[in-house]
């Protein structure tokens, strides 16, 4: 008896469609169609320390007396304030603080750098994507983020814009590393804006595994030379949009392919998830002790690696347990740069997932747990962010982009 791929195929298809279907639908009966992070005019004091009631109120008085106009909603007959991430950071630009781009002109490019599955690697890529904007002390700096799917799976992507993964998409990001296209056309056709205004989605399909497992002759069928097979998402795409974004940050898959090649010589940091489980800490150790040989392959394609940084960081991790605390002393004794903050093993990081959402985006009055778990999750991603933002400013101003 021979097996119908294409039956399966088929029903695998319309058993997709149901999935999401599904959430979209459920995110509609919620009310959460749209994800909307907003603020009242009186509890901004409350979430940024520096923005007294007295400031709060002259500024917004000053801006709208300058012609800008601040996003209002209907609360029963009036009209009230509902400030949005874009509004606060106009009201510090307009105090004078300073934007992240005034002493970072281009992006810092981020590889999430692991062969272990599991490892909540796509999770902290777009939770980080996501608070480097949000978290109330980064929030001044006007920081302005994308996530580079190029993981088949498309994950992050589902993540970032669940809409985009709904039907077949041809503009991803392992098609735009194959055109040398302009950066206009980089920004309007290949990069989607996500749920939260300023953290932007370049996505990922299934289809782009067939580019990856025949990367070679693809690329030679489209006029790229032999040693720019690896170097072509940082050429036709990354050198382009970098005067964009403070961080653009890469999810590939757990495969040693074209994909994840691209993304070393592309990254001028790798960041590295270290579960604490004996298991899952043996397999990150072991690619670990492989990257020289990565390198070297890179290096025979005539591609170079311009990696100024391995930071590694313990996910899924709990403080009180001891053989954690034993995984966390065991990577600082290999990683130069141990992030001070962790992924913390909480529910509400995979309970969000099953919507297609993060800790960021749940909306607390749609989620199932507690609140209060949310929450504690949120501000730990919030922490993360600020760990990897204070981290990689020490670094750029030691050799971080010196060229």
């Amino acid at each position: 008896m021979s097996v119908d791929l294409i039956k399966m195929a088929k029903r695998s298809k319309a058993k997709l469609k149901q999935f999401s279907e599904s959430v979209s639908e459920e995110r509609l009966l919620a009310g959460e169609e749209t994800f909307s992070l907003t603020y009242s005019k009186s509890s901004l004091h409350k979430i940024f320390p520096d923005l007294t009631r007295a400031v709060v109120e002259n500024t917004v008085a000053n801006m709208e007396a300058s012609g800008y106009e601040f996003n209002r909603v209907k609360q029963g007959a009036n009209s009230v304030y509902a400030i949005t991430i874009e509004d606060i950071t106009k009201i510090y630009e307009n105090r004078g603080h300073p934007k992240l781009k005034d002493f970072q002109p281009e992006a810092i490019t981020v590889f999430m750098s692991s062969l272990k599955g599991g490892v909540s690697k796509t999770v902290t890529g777009v939770t980080l994507a996501q608070s480097l904007r949000t978290a109330p002390n980064l929030t001044p700096y006007d920081i302005k983020t994308l996530v580079i799917d190029l993981d088949p799976q498309s994950s992050s992507t589902m993540f970032m814009s669940h809409s985009l993964t709904l039907n077949s998409i041809d503009t991803t990001s392992a098609q735009a590393m194959l055109q040398d296209i302009s950066k206009e056309e980089l920004m309007s056709d290949y990069i989607y804006s996500s749920a939260i205004s300023g953290v932007d989605i370049m996505p990922a399909s299934i289809e782009d595994a067939f580019l990856a497992a025949n990367w070679e002759s693809i690329c030679d069928e489209a006029g790229i030379r032999k040693e720019d097979i690896y170097q072509v998402l940082k050429k036709n795409i990354i050198n382009k949009i970098k005067g964009e974004y403070s961080y653009i940050i890469i999810d590939a898959g757990p495969h040693i392919d074209a994909f994840m090649l691209n993304s070393m010589v592309a990254a001028d940091i790798l960041l590295t998830p270290i579960p604490p489980a004996q298991v899952d800490l043996h397999s990150t150790l072991k690619f670990i002790n492989r990257l020289p040989v990565l390198e070297n392959k890179i290096k025979e394609s005539g591609a170079t690696l311009n990696i100024e940084a391995h930071i590694g960081f313990m996910t899924k991790y709990q403080e009180k347990k001891k053989h954690n605390i034993e995984a966390r002393r065991h990577a600082k004794s290999i990683f130069n740069i141990m992030l001070n903050k962790s992924m913390p093993k909480l529910d509400a990081f995979e309970r969000t997932g099953e919507s297609f959402d993060t800790v960021i985006t749940k909306m607390p009055k749609h989620y199932e747990g507690s609140a209060e778990s949310l929450k504690r999750a949120k501000e730990a991603a919030h922490d993360f962010a600020e760990s990897f933002f204070e981290t990689v400013n020490e670094l750029r101003e030691t050799f971080i982009h010196e060229s």
